[in-house]
């Protein structure tokens, strides 16, 4: 889906916080329990979009072992060894695991049922439109999937649940909806690709303006209880930054891994070579590569990728963080105590 509008016409960077701060805190007092999950973004939450998109005898990485081992003991689409923030989120909500909106090749959407929640993430997709990054000479590797057509299979959805549902609006309101995280597979390709930096710098103000547009559409259907995620990646990256360089200082104890259990922040559990048991030649998932024995004690997956156990760290950091406005855990009594996410 082409947006409406060039890039001149794509918000700053700070007017979009302002737009993402005034949205939150207008609508904290609508917050209330949950019933459902509506989730956009690419590999950090997709729960199986791409491997039902791909055919089956080409799956993702996702779609092979070790993906999958600590907790769904298969692989299931899911870039990690077990689950994913969306997935704990959705299990402190005592909802289920999220559905992928594509479910395989004869699916039926009008037969399936999401009542209480849907995923419309797909790993390697991107906040802009491919034809939008082909102009500049950014290609896609992954899959033709961006923001704008999640947008467009809400669209399809919505229209297709309310046929069938008397109470979609209620359903749609009671819905948490989550954006993110998204944006940065348009560098990930860039950078692999050689593109010029100076066009790699002015994709931030195009991706800001996309996702603006994509929240905007969400509020004007109805959207009312929604995060914007994208930015978890970033705070996780500090940390490992700021662990690096407490390992690097004599005679100091690292204690920002005794507090988070881990004790490999850098290196990747599965993978093969290098300092950092990375090879683009053999990601995880292909021979030779192999996973550790314990991820649980690793941030890095493979390579690019985070933990299961990194993901629990992060989910509770949203859910009862004290950067998460409104306050998650406050909004809604019932979600679980942050004890309660090492039961799962």
């Amino acid at each position: 889906m082409a947006h409406p509008f060039s890039t001149k016409h794509f918000p700053s960077p700070i007017s979009f916080a302002i737009l993402i701060l005034a949205l939150l805190v207008s609508n904290k007092h609508a917050f209330g329990c949950y019933k459902s999950i509506i989730s956009f973004g690419n590999s950090l939450a997709d729960t199986g979009n791409l491997l039902h998109i791909r055919p089956p005898d080409k799956p993702p990485q996702s779609g092979r072992w070790p993906y999958g081992e600590t907790f769904f003991h298969c692989p299931t689409g899911r870039y990690s060894d077990g689950r994913l923030v969306v997935d704990f989120i959705a299990q402190s909500l005592g909802l289920p695991f999220l559905e992928p909106f594509i479910g395989g090749k004869n699916a039926n959407l009008s037969s399936r049922n999401f009542s209480k929640g849907v995923n419309f993430a797909v790993a390697g997709a991107t906040a802009l439109d491919l034809s939008f990054l082909e102009k500049y000479g950014i290609f896609n590797t992954q899959t033709n999937v961006s923001l704008g057509t999640q947008l467009d299979w809400f669209k399809e959805f919505f229209a297709t649940f309310c046929k069938t549902s008397p109470d979609c609006k209620i359903f749609f309101q009671t819905s948490l909806i989550l954006v993110g995280e998204i944006g940065g597979n348009e560098y990930n390709f860039a950078f692999m690709q050689g593109t010029d930096r100076e066009v790699i710098e002015s994709l931030v103000s195009a991706i800001i303006g996309n996702i603006s547009f994509t929240v905007q559409e969400l509020v004007k259907l109805g959207a009312s209880q929604w995060w914007f995620l994208g930015t978890y990646q970033l705070v996780v990256c500090l940390v490992i930054f700021y662990i690096t360089r407490l390992k690097m200082k004599k005679n100091m104890t690292p204690k920002l891994v005794v507090l988070t259990g881990f004790t490999s922040t850098l290196s990747a559990c599965c993978g093969v070579g290098g300092p950092y048991n990375f090879n683009a030649s053999a990601l995880c998932g292909t021979p030779p590569a192999t996973s550790c024995d314990d991820p649980s004690r690793y941030v890095n997956w493979d390579g690019i990728h985070f933990t299961e156990a990194a993901y629990r760290w992060i989910a509770q950091g949203l859910l009862e963080g004290p950067y998460t406005i409104p306050h998650i855990r406050t909004a809604c009594t019932s979600i679980s105590r942050t004890s309660g996410l090492s039961e799962y």
